[in-house]
């Protein structure tokens, strides 16, 4: 639905256009992401897949999904983190996941299109940490071997 003009009165009769606008729409319903899990830095894509996702996002800055710690492996209180989502088709939305949590953190991952209203649906995404591996080297074969 195009956006609505709000008009504003003290009285009930008297209107006046207020300049904004107002917009609805169905809410959102998620049904998956992808990955689940990523690394600490931040930075990982994340495709949401759901239904009811609406084109009125584009302009919006509240459409965010929303990461909040369900497990305590972070050593002091982590705040909720909430970074920008954006419509790629009618069943999928993309975020990138933030850092600040620790390796082993677990995250509920829902979305929002207004900033007060979230998907009713969250999905658990695990952060990691790689500290190294093991072993650092080994013996090469097959065709293509640097010399």
């Amino acid at each position: 639905m195009a956006p609505q003009k709000l008009a504003v009165s003290l009285n009930g009769v008297d209107f006046v256009d207020s300049g904004f606008t107002f917009s609805y729409y169905q809410k959102p319903i998620l049904n998956d992401i992808r990955p689940r899990s990523g690394s600490i830095e931040g930075g990982t894509e994340i495709w949401l897949k759901g239904e009811k996702f609406s084109n009125i996002t584009s302009n919006l800055k509240t459409v965010k999904c929303r990461f909040t710690l369900t497990n305590g492996n972070s050593t002091e209180d982590v705040p909720v983190r909430y970074v920008p989502a954006y419509m790629i088709d009618k069943d999928t939305m993309k975020c990138a996941s933030p850092a600040g949590f620790a390796g082993g953190d677990a995250v509920n991952v829902d979305l929002t299109f207004n900033g007060v209203d979230y998907t009713d649906n969250k999905f658990i995404f695990n952060y990691y940490h790689i500290f190294g591996s093991f072993p650092k080297s080994g013996p090469a074969t097959g065709k293509n071997q640097f010399i």
